[in-house]
C-alpha cells in the first residue's frame, strides 16, 4: 500500500563478485595467520558440544571444525536464494514501467466514486493505493450524483476498469443501477466494487455486474496480475 508514484530507481552498485572472494579469502588468510587451534582441533569430538564450542573459541574455522569430525565430505550443499518478501509486486511494478515506456500506455482504472466526499473518500483512497502498487493510472474526481453521470464519465475516460466506490448502505440501491450501465457504457472493462459484499448481497451484486472485490482481504498480487494479462503487459 501507499507506494510512491514519483520515486525512481536508484542506479546499480556496480559489484564484482571475483573481487569480493579475493578479498574475503585475503581476510581469512589474514585471520588463520595468527590463530593456533591446533591443540583445540585434536580435542574435537563429535558427543561433546564443549568441545567444539571450545575449537571455535580457539579460532577454529567452520570446514577445519568439520574436518576434526570427520563430516567434511557431504553429496551436496544446495544454497537458499535470498528473497524479499515485496520482490515479486516490484516486479509488477517494473512490468508496468516497462509497458509504459515502450508504449506510452497504461492500465487505466476510473473510480466511479458515488455521492459526496465523505460518503466514498475512504474506499476510494484505500482502492487508489492498492492499484497504484501495479503502478497503475487511477482517474479520481469528486463524486457524482447519479449513475448517469458516473457511466457517462467512466464511458468518456475510456478506462480498462472501473472500480464503484461508496458505503454499505448506498451500495444496495446503486450497484443494480450503476453496474449495468458501466458494462454497457465500457463493454471489455472489468468492474470492481471497493469492499467486501455481504454474504447476502453477494449473489446479487454479482449478478448486476461485478466482477471482482477490492477489499483489505483481497488478493492484492492476483487482481493486478491480472489487469497486466488483459492489458497485453503479459503473457
Amino acid at each position: 500500500m501507499y507506494p510512491n508514484m514519483t520515486e525512481e530507481r536508484i542506479d546499480a552498485r556496480p559489484e564484482s563478485q571475483a573481487d569480493n572472494m579475493k578479498a574475503r579469502k585475503a581476510a581469512i588468510e589474514a585471520f588463520l595467520a595468527n590463530v593456533d587451534a591446533k591443540a583445540a582441533l585434536a580435542a574435537v569430538k563429535a558427543d561433546d558440544v564443549d568441545s567444539v564450542i571450545a575449537a571455535a573459541q580457539a579460532g577454529a574455522t567452520i570446514a577445519e571444525i568439520r574436518n576434526a569430525l570427520g563430516t567434511a565430505e557431504v553429496d551436496e550443499i544446495k544454497s537458499i536464494a535470498a528473497h524479499r518478501w515485496s520482490e515479486r509486486f516490484e516486479a509488477l511494478r517494473e512490468t508496468t514501467e516497462n509497458f509504459k515506456a515502450k508504449t506510452g500506455d497504461n492500465v487505466k482504472i476510473f473510480l466511479a466514486n458515488m455521492g459526496s466526499i465523505p460518503q466514498h473518500k475512504a474506499r476510494a483512497d484505500f482502492t487508489t493505493g492498492f492499484l497504484q502498487v501495479g503502478a497503475f493510472q487511477v482517474l479520481g474526481n469528486n463524486g457524482f450524483k447519479t449513475v448517469d453521470e458516473a457511466a457517462q464519465a467512466a464511458k468518456e475516460s475510456g478506462a480498462d476498469a472501473v472500480v464503484i466506490c461508496s458505503t454499505d448502505a448506498t451500495y444496495p440501491e446503486i450497484i443494480p443501477a450503476l453496474a449495468p450501465k458501466l458494462h454497457e457504457a465500457l463493454p471489455n472493462a472489468t468492474v470492481f466494487l471497493a469492499g467486501a459484499a455481504p454474504k447476502d448481497l453477494l449473489e446479487t451484486y454479482n449478478a448486476a455486474g461485478i466482477d471482482e472485490y477490492i477489499h483489505v482481504k483481497a488478493n492484492c498480487y492476483k487482481i493486478l496480475q491480472t489487469l497486466q494479462q488483459k492489458k497485453g503487459m503479459i503473457a
